[in-house]
């Protein structure tokens, strides 16, 4: 019955009703019995006591509930997933991140109204994301209000780009902004951020005491420019700090808040400072209460809080999610309230912490308190908020800007569909190869399978002339730490090209044949730095129904191979490789009692990737493969094809050593589209002593990327064979970058 009355007194947003509860903090004190009055989006009337709204209102009965405003965190990263899964990437697979990003960051959206979180303040987020997900929560999903602070200013090379950015290069180029230049440079760059959308203004001063290693901070003169351009702004200036020394340096310099805690001295003046002017304080608890980050005991940590606070220093609730170390977002801010109840604030205290205090942070938003005026985002908690843990199972209904979302603890029926997870992806399309012919063919990807956190992309080929590619990648979580298991299995009876193998062979070479081929790939990724793996293959093959003719015919074969190689990467795995570069070192072998020949070789494969402006890269490879006599010819290195040698046909060029190169020169377009310049150059030979300096072929062309997210690509080439571009061009589809 509670539930029905709710959703009938808000059916319409737009149609007064009034809420009634025998307890009410307004977020500064619990003030007993009132009345609510909620007109559209906003608070009109409050109504204290036993004084009654006009009787033809509909009333929301909430009995001995306790209504308060809508919780707000005031310092997190929406954007982020949980810490531990991504810490435990391997075992948790990356499926689930994948469909967090694919639906809008669902799980926090709901975690955090489920909590009871209406608003937040995401400090550091990027400039390129922002706006696209704000538009998104204002116009087709429901989630917390959302405030950000745009890029954080810092050194170059200091934190967070040196530190928990380095190696991810969209963040590193995207979620901060360099502090270097001239004043005006700075204006300039202040004004870029609040345009963008910033209703604060974030600066990091940490010289890396939390690191164990010296940090560069930034120029105080120039970060003094920064404050002031946001004031003249209207924006508050809130610093990242880790030390007394620290955050003394930045509120000479006029910050509004600080972020993080920090231990005083005897005789602070910072702390003196803090008093005078009010700076608003969040010290993220939470972050100290775990073993992230190297810090001071959660005690010592606690007293420094309670000082500050016994002293009049305001008091913010922020968790520093995804750092807050939890499995989810509005839970970790309950978890904060705790641990500031533990640092000796009381329950009023801890709630104003959360409402009144954090709303500082929103631009002068009319929220975080239960007032004529203010925006109607409230909470009702099960019994008096005055005594009892605090904690998600006592959040019982949440209003939005005067919206039921939440009922008895569960998302209101009329909106689940806004928190759906998308993890399926069709993708079709259609292509031309000169020995297939046209061949349709689809991508389909899920990845989160039955919410086991296994991702998979099932591939199928078709060609008019009834040939087939079928193949299935399977990514599952890994029982093994830090290493990631791939598989593949395919089927594979498209025709296929024959010019006789060698070097010098033209295209009026070809000879079309037809087999079947099943095949099995199982690998595994030891990460064991950051950078540094290994990597192992394991793949087996069986050819059968061989055309008469074609080469290697002879009944069915079988062939197991074993490779394995170590590999130092610097690009990022989970956004575009923008920048670094990767190189790889392998050895493989036939199984022996396994294959039909023994045969062995190796692989060195250089990649390399700079950005020189964003969104604009110039990408280079060089190859060197040799494998020994006795290796069958599909296991020969080859140059053309989809991978290497675009302009040549698959398997022009056959044999067991291959030395080559590729750049490319990718830039976007325009959103999602990218286009792509690229040359390819290659030779193969019988061995070292057969390469010539004119042996080598080339091939020139250019290219389509439709890109859909980070790690989702689809690229066409047309690419023409300079040997004679008349005859040897190729129009290429892959789902996925050639390098």
């Amino acid at each position: 019955m509670l539930w029905l009355s709710i959703w009938w007194a808000t059916a319409s947003a737009a149609d007064p009703y009034a809420i009634r509860t025998q307890q009410l903090f307004d977020g500064e004190d619990f003030v007993g019995p009132a009345t609510v009055v909620i007109e559209g989006e906003t608070i009109v009337a409050v109504h204290l006591g036993n004084d009654s709204p006009p009787t033809d209102l509909p009333i929301v009965e909430l009995g001995d509930a306790t209504l308060t405003p809508g919780l707000i965190d005031a310092h997190q990263h929406f954007m982020s997933v949980p810490l531990p899964h991504v810490m435990n990437i391997e075992k948790y697979g990356w499926g689930k991140i994948a469909e967090e990003y694919m639906s809008s960051l669902a799980s926090n959206r709901e975690a955090t109204l489920r909590a009871g979180v209406t608003s937040v303040v995401d400090l550091a987020s990027q400039d390129n994301q922002g706006a696209g997900f704000r538009n998104r929560l204002q116009s087709r999903i429901r989630g917390p209000d959302w405030y950000t602070s745009g890029p954080a200013f810092t050194a170059r090379g200091g934190h967070p780009q040196g530190t928990i950015f380095y190696g991810m290069h969209d963040l590193e180029e995207h979620a901060v902004v360099v502090v270097r230049g001239t004043a005006e440079h700075m204006q300039d760059e202040v004004d870029a951020v609040i345009d963008g959308g910033a209703d604060i203004v974030k600066v990091v001063y940490d010289s890396g005491s939390s690191w164990s290693e010296s940090l560069p901070v930034p120029d105080l003169d120039l970060l003094r420019v920064v404050v002031a351009r946001a004031h003249e702004r209207d924006r508050w200036v809130t610093a990242h700090v880790t030390t007394e020394e620290e955050a003394l340096a930045v509120l000479q310099i006029g910050v509004d808040a600080l972020e993080h805690a920090f231990v005083f001295s005897d005789d602070s003046p910072a702390l003196a400072l803090m008093v005078e002017r009010q700076t608003l304080w969040t010290p993220t608890l939470s972050v100290f209460a775990g073993s992230l980050f190297p810090h001071e005991p959660l005690p010592v940590i606690q007293a420094s809080v309670r000082r500050a606070h016994e002293a009049g220093v305001p008091i913010a609730a922020g968790t520093d999610f995804p750092s807050s170390g939890g499995w989810d977002m509005g839970a970790d801010l309950h978890g904060e309230l705790a641990l500031l109840e533990g640092a000796g604030l009381d329950r009023g205290d801890v709630l104003a912490a959360a409402t009144t205090r954090a709303a500082a942070k929103a631009h002068g938003q009319q929220i975080g308190q239960i007032a004529p005026g203010y925006r109607a985002d409230l909470v009702a908690w099960q019994g008096d908020l005055e005594s009892g843990e605090l904690g998600v199972d006592r959040v019982q209904q949440v209003w939005q800007a005067g919206t039921a979302l939440l009922q008895d603890g569960d998302i209101d029926p009329r909106f689940e569909s806004q928190f759906r997870r998308m993890n399926f992806i069709p993708s079709p399309y259609a292509y031309y190869d000169d020995t297939a012919g046209v061949v349709f063919g689809a991508n389909i990807s899920h990845f989160d399978i039955a919410n086991t956190g296994v991702a998979a992309t099932l591939t199928v080929n078709w060609s008019l002339d009834n040939a087939r590619l079928l193949s299935l990648f399977v990514a599952p979580p890994s029982p093994i730490p830090k290493v990631a298991t791939t598989a593949v299995l395919a089927y594979d009876d498209m025709p296929k090209p024959w010019f006789g193998g060698g070097n010098d062979t033209r295209s009026s070479d070809k000879e079309s044949y037809r087999d079947h081929w099943t095949f099995v790939s199982v690998d595994g990724d030891y990460g064991a730095s950051r950078t540094l793996g290994v990597r192992t293959q394991l793949q087996n093959q069986v050819r059968f129904g061989v055309d008469d003719g074609a080469p290697g015919a002879g009944g069915t074969t079988a062939y197991t191979q074993l490779e394995v190689g170590p590999y130092h990467d610097t690009r990022d795995s989970q956004t575009e490789p923008w920048r670094g570069s990767r190189q790889e070192l392998s050895l493989h072998t036939a199984v022996p009692g396994a294959s039909a020949q023994l045969y062995y070789g190796g692989r060195l494969d250089l990649r390399g990737y700079v950005t020189p402006i964003p969104w604009y890269t110039l990408a280079a490879r060089v190859v060197v493969r040799q494998v020994g006599p006795e290796t069958p010819f599909f296991a020969q290195p080859e140059f053309g094809g989809a991978a290497f040698g675009r302009g040549y046909a698959s398997d022009r060029f056959v044999d067991r050593l291959l030395v080559g190169g590729q750049l490319e020169v990718r830039g976007r377009v325009f959103a999602p589209f990218h286009a792509v310049l690229f040359a390819d150059v290659g030779q193969v030979a019988p061995g070292w002593s057969e390469l010539t300096t004119d042996g080598f072929h080339a091939s020139v062309g250019s290219g389509l990327r439709w890109r859909f997210n980070a790690n989702a690509v689809l690229a066409w080439d047309f690419g023409f064979g300079l040997d004679d571009p008349a005859s040897d061009w190729t129009l290429v589809f892959r789902p996925a970058h050639t390098f």
